[in-house]
């Protein structure tokens, strides 16, 4: 037994000292990713993380801390594929942390009246548990004049007003208010804005139903659409909705 023991005893010293002996030291370094400036990405964090010098507590870049939840909010979008039964259980993990942390950097922004922060955190709240109260931030998004945000209030707004005429109830106003946010977007050259606009003077159940303003605005928005990367017009839907994507830059 003793024999034995000196053996494992001896064998643990070779392999510790082996690398030593050989000029060898091994550590861990990670292969370079493709496609990801890994380096601006670390840059990115070091801007939008608080810091604390002696008795001052200074906040992160507004900028810089949006930029990364729009980061994140990719990271989460590209894990939309299948594959096997173990990579699902570690692609939903991923899922979910990168929601919350875009999330989680968003909501620095948001609470500093960063409008487009405000825009997107409304956006991933309504269709993930990331936050309590989405609607305030778009509210808060278009008090500040952020044009897409404008465009969704008045969409949002636009549903309701649908509704009070199925119920039987004066819209007036309420249609009034949609054309002010709609006409506020679309003065700011927001594709959508445009559109909302389109679509309010193609419905012969208002009574400012005009085609040729519908057509006017459609095309002003199919125009403004081919400059912005954000969105896109699907000719196979029915209601030629638009499709919004995630705002990258302010």
């Amino acid at each position: 037994m003793r024999k034995i023991s000196v053996f494992i005893a001896v064998m643990a010293a070779i392999i510790i000292m082996t690398p030593a002996a050989f000029g060898i030291s091994y550590r861990y370094y990670a292969e370079p990713v493709t496609g990801i400036n890994i380096e601006s990405v670390r840059e990115l964090f070091v801007r939008a993380m608080d810091k604390q010098s002696g008795d001052t507590y200074i906040e992160g870049d507004v900028k810089a801390q949006y930029e990364l939840g729009v980061l994140f909010v990719e990271m989460y979008n590209a894990t939309q594929f299948d594959g096997s039964v173990d990579y699902d259980e570690a692609k939903n993990y991923g899922k979910l942390f990168n929601l919350n942390q875009a999330a989680y950097w968003l909501r620095k922004a948001a609470y500093r009246d960063y409008a487009p922060a405000q825009y997107l955190l409304y956006n991933i709240g309504r269709w993930a548990d990331v936050d309590s109260a989405p609607y305030m931030w778009l509210d808060k998004s278009v008090e500040l004049g952020y044009a897409r945000a404008q465009a969704q209030k008045a969409d949002l707004e636009l549903n309701k007003v649908d509704s009070m005429i199925h119920k039987g109830e004066d819209f007036t106003e309420a249609l009034k208010q949609v054309i002010r946010l709609a006409e506020k977007s679309a003065e700011q050259g927001d594709a959508f804005g445009m559109y909302v606009l389109s679509r309010i003077y193609k419905n012969k159940r208002y009574p400012v139903y005009d085609e040729s303003k519908s057509a006017e605005w459609e095309k002003k928005a199919r125009k403004a659409a081919k400059n912005d990367p954000t969105i896109d017009f699907d000719d196979d839907d029915e209601e030629d909705l638009p499709k919004i994507r995630e705002k990258k830059k302010k």
